[in-house]
């Protein structure tokens, strides 16, 4: 029996440090430089500061992270520049708030330290020194793999499918972005695989051709962009027959007696029959009745096995209201093939 090994790859850029900012500042200023920060020698507000760290999501926002600087100033401060060895910029008022915000990049390079960061207002006033933390930290957790698509409990019915692969990187990790897939089936590469996420997590879909049945195993792998790799394992079935073929008919309607008439219990015989391969398991789901008739058999109601060419008769009941004497039924089935694979009737 053909044996399927896949194996999904994804080769990324090697990297090992990952940028937070602390959220925590401290403020280095006397309280004569607080007196000058504003206008007219009036004493202000101090500043506020505080860092806001981004996880790398996505290709836009590169390597690194991202920080945010909060400024709190009175209203005749009609702009703040700051400067640093990360980078230099201009703070924007938010609206008519006395906030000032921005936001700089802080690259993997970043030296782990202190690093300071001068604000200056504008018109006047002295320059207000603050420091934040940078820390670089080592990603060494590899990613968590799971197969969502086949598993051992699925049968495949067609000579093509989707290998479904989910990922998921923890964190502040190195990420997923700079990856390559590589996934290979009987160590032949397959072409077209893709992650429908450029996230931390997300699934990687790789479509095979050429199946065949049998049993099939899928072994997939990935690296993060640090370098650490999972791997995972897995099988399923392939059955590719035709469903069975089953019909259904009324072989007979009577009231099997007269306390059945009274309390107008109706039986009714229906005749399955299989003009296909044979159908295993067979049941019938639910029967549905027009006219205010109620079927009175529990459901699923098991039929069991029918060879190709043969038939089988079920006797179900049906509470009839006084006055009926037509109604029409809807049969639902199902049943399964040599395979194990269900197939639903009509």
């Amino acid at each position: 029996m053909k044996k399927l090994i896949i194996a999904a790859i994804c080769v990324m850029a090697l990297m090992t440090m990952v940028v937070a900012i602390s959220l925590s500042a401290s403020v280095v200023v006397s309280p004569s430089a607080l007196a000058q920060y504003g206008c007219d020698g009036d004493v202000l507000h101090a500043p506020v500061f505080g860092g806001v760290e981004y996880p790398v999501l996505s290709p836009d926002y590169g390597r690194g992270l991202y920080a945010g600087l909060n400024v709190q100033a009175d209203s005749c401060v009609s702009s703040i520049s700051y400067t640093s060895d990360l980078g230099s910029g201009s703070l924007v008022r938010q609206g008519t708030s006395p906030y000032f915000m921005a936001q700089f990049f802080v690259s993997d390079a970043a030296t782990p330290g202190g690093h300071d960061i001068v604000i200056t207002p504008s018109p006047g006033g002295n320059p207000v020194t603050v420091t934040f933390t940078v820390t670089v930290m080592v990603d060494v957790t590899p990613p968590m793999l799971s197969i969502v698509y086949p598993t051992g409990n699925d049968t495949v019915t067609t000579t093509d499918t989707t290998i479904i692969i989910a990922y998921d990187d923890p964190p502040f990790s190195e990420g997923m972005i700079y990856g390559v897939m590589n996934v290979f089936v009987d160590g032949s590469p397959l072409s077209g695989c893709y992650r429908d996420s450029g996230g931390l997590s997300g699934n990687i879909n790789c479509t095979v051709t050429g199946l065949v049945n049998g049993e099939y195993t899928i072994t997939g792998s990935i690296s993060d962009n640090a370098g650490n790799s999972s791997s995972i394992n897995g099988s399923f079935t392939v059955c590719i027959e035709p469903p069975p073929v089953i019909s259904m008919q009324v072989a007979d309607v009577l009231w099997e007696s007269y306390d059945d008439y009274l309390a107008r219990r109706l039986t009714v015989q229906l005749m399955l029959e299989n003009t296909g391969p044979d159908a295993y398991g067979t049941e019938i789901k639910s029967i549905v009745c027009t006219k205010g008739v109620v079927p009175l058999d529990s459901f699923p109601l098991a039929v069991g096995n029918i060879a190709s060419g043969e038939s089988r008769l079920i006797l179900t009941a049906y509470l009839v209201p006084p006055g009926i004497s037509r109604f029409r039924i809807s049969v639902g089935a199902d049943s399964l093939n040599v395979c194990g694979a269900c197939f639903n009737y009509p």
